[in-house]
């Protein structure tokens, strides 16, 4: 079976890459993954078809998220956040069920104070009133 996995980390990391996964009850590979012990090897295959062009984007530039579709919006920040003289506005809607299921939120709030120009609006569609 493949199971697509966008990394999130930046092209500048050679011969690794960082995955941001989900462990799902039942699901086959993120608990292997999560069972996995620190410093274990794991084959991954690459697949040409998947990349995608993602930077330079416009001046401004939207983004929608939804659970661990978060993982290719924090691919594409890392380009944009990490360019030097980069001025692209950049605003963020990030929908998850609950506070507790907000994937990666450390790094989006570490993103969004040291940069004035994201804007990370989280939309919580389970969360009690």
């Amino acid at each position: 079976h493949v199971r697509p996995y966008t990394p999130v980390s930046t092209n500048a990391l050679v011969g690794a890459f960082d995955l941001l996964v989900r462990v799902y009850e039942g699901g086959a590979l993120s608990e292997h993954l999560a069972t996995m012990p620190l410093g274990d090897g794991l084959a991954f295959k690459h697949i040409p078809f998947n990349v995608k062009t993602q930077y330079p984007f416009e001046k401004k530039l939207g983004m929608i998220a939804g659970g661990t579709g978060i993982t290719p919006a924090l691919q594409a920040l890392h380009a944009v956040l990490g360019a030097p003289g980069d001025s692209t506005e950049v605003s963020l809607v990030y929908g998850s069920k609950t506070a507790d299921d907000i994937l990666a939120a450390d790094v989006l709030d570490a993103w969004a104070a040291a940069h004035p120009r994201l804007s990370v609006t989280h939309v919580l569609s389970a969360e009690p009133a």
